[in-house]
């Protein structure tokens, strides 16, 4: 909430990643990865927190708790993570299920607009 954003993990649809799906000019710390179905997973939720979250955000917390505001996803609540929140003095916080049109206003406000514009240029 100090106006920072943390570098995405970019979840690609498909069996392997391929590079003409990447930028030319890597981006300062974006992680990329691929599976099937295209979307996050225990695992990938994992990585995300311990190789972005934790590490982007433990200088500036300078030992206070931080709080991460999750949607309510199963990857999200596995033991793991909430392991390495509890460890870690992350707080979370779970969205309400089926309320996220409401609660997540990056998903009205930015992403719509996003997801418009891409299947116009798609199309």
């Amino acid at each position: 909430m100090d106006g920072s954003a943390l570098p995405p993990l970019v979840i690609f649809k498909g069996k392997t990643l391929s590079r003409a799906w990447l930028p030319t000019s890597p981006l300062n710390g974006w992680m990329y990865s691929v599976n099937t179905q295209g979307w996050t997973s225990n695992e990938y939720c994992k990585k995300w927190i311990t190789q972005n979250f934790k590490p982007n955000t433990r200088a500036k917390a300078d030992g206070r708790p931080r709080l991460l505001i999750f949607d309510g996803h199963g990857s999200h609540t596995t033991p793991d993570i909430l392991a390495h929140c509890l460890a870690n003095q992350v707080h979370l916080a779970l969205l309400p299920p089926h309320t996220s049109y409401l609660t997540q206003p990056l998903d009205i406000g930015i992403f719509s607009a996003l997801k418009k514009h891409m299947t116009c240029e798609l199309d």
